[in-house]
């Protein structure tokens, strides 16, 4: 009896497991870096909750947590990956960002936080 078969894997998983680290096996720190920042701006947006599918999956510190770990695997992949595809995550790094702060704002006006911009009625200004 092998590993897979005694932690009871289906042969479908012990496959699949298998494809898995070969995969493994052929792949740069670098490549798995890419796939990584992939990963994580899709978890951040989904965690965002932006689109009506992905509404229920809100989560803004799930969401900073991702966007976090992006900001910090930029910097580290630069010497291991081509200028162009650096500068393509960067772009990404900032469109998560802005769409952070997007997502905030709704959160705050929710929760009764005033907007920072006064405004003045025209009532008010006839009183002056």
């Amino acid at each position: 009896m092998d590993e897979q078969e005694k932690m009871g894997l289906e042969p479908e998983e012990v496959e699949m497991l298998a494809r898995f680290q070969d995969e493994l096996r052929r792949m740069t720190v670098g490549d798995h870096l890419a796939t990584m920042l992939q990963s994580l701006a899709t978890l951040a947006l989904r965690k965002m909750g932006v689109t009506p599918e992905t509404g229920s999956e809100r989560d803004l510190d799930q969401a900073h947590l991702a966007i976090e770990a992006f900001r910090v695997l930029v910097p580290v992949m630069e010497s291991s990956r081509p200028a162009a595809e650096m500068q393509a995550h960067r772009r990404v790094l900032s469109e998560l960002q802005m769409a952070y702060v997007g997502a905030l704002q709704p959160t705050e006006q929710a929760a009764g936080t005033e907007p920072s911009i006064e405004t003045t009625s025209e009532d008010d200004q006839e009183g002056e």
